[in-house]
């Protein structure tokens, strides 16, 4: 959705619209990386904490839209990079770490498999509220940000509901 934004709404052409994009992945890996900060504290506390960092990133990706400011659009990128990647090291850490080596790469596979099929659709999603605010054109950045704020909303109460009732552990 951001390539859109910065295609569609701030007319960048694609070689830029992909620099805008590139501090996510920059972030992803300087976050998985320095992730193993969150697998020392329970896992709720750094699915939480990155999703936090997610709906703040969708706060600033909201206000880039209405101010239509290509550096607040690549600073908010950086952050959703980071919150997603602390969200899914301490995600993949809680579904593999009670179970057997020699299961722990597929459990692995089935969170990373979960969560790209929830990226798609959650973009879909995001889209078609964009599109429904917002009609056949992107002119305003209306809808864009009206579909921020909604995913800012939904990552900030998953977090809270994390925080204010963690997953209980199973007994063996």
């Amino acid at each position: 959705m951001v390539a859109l934004v910065a295609a569609d709404l701030l007319g960048l052409r694609s070689l830029l619209t992909d620099l805008v994009l590139l501090p996510f992945s920059v972030m992803v890996v300087i976050g998985s990386t320095a992730g193993g900060f969150w697998l020392q504290r329970p896992s709720h506390v750094g699915k939480a904490a990155g999703l936090g960092i997610v709906a703040v990133a969708m706060i600033a990706l909201a206000l880039a839209t209405v101010a239509r400011s290509v550096p607040l659009l690549v600073v908010a990128v950086a952050i959703a990079g980071l919150g997603l990647s602390w969200a899914a090291v301490t995600s993949t850490e809680a579904a593999t770490a009670a179970l057997p080596e020699a299961q722990q790469g597929t459990a692995a596979a089935a969170v990373n498999t979960a969560a790209q099929i929830g990226t798609a659709l959650g973009v879909a999603v995001l889209l078609t509220i964009a599109s429904m605010i917002e009609g056949d054109t992107a002119s305003s950045g209306r809808g864009y940000t009206v579909a921020f704020l909604a995913a800012a909303v939904l990552a900030g109460a998953v977090a809270a509901a994390l925080m204010l009732n963690p997953p209980q552990r199973r007994k063996s």
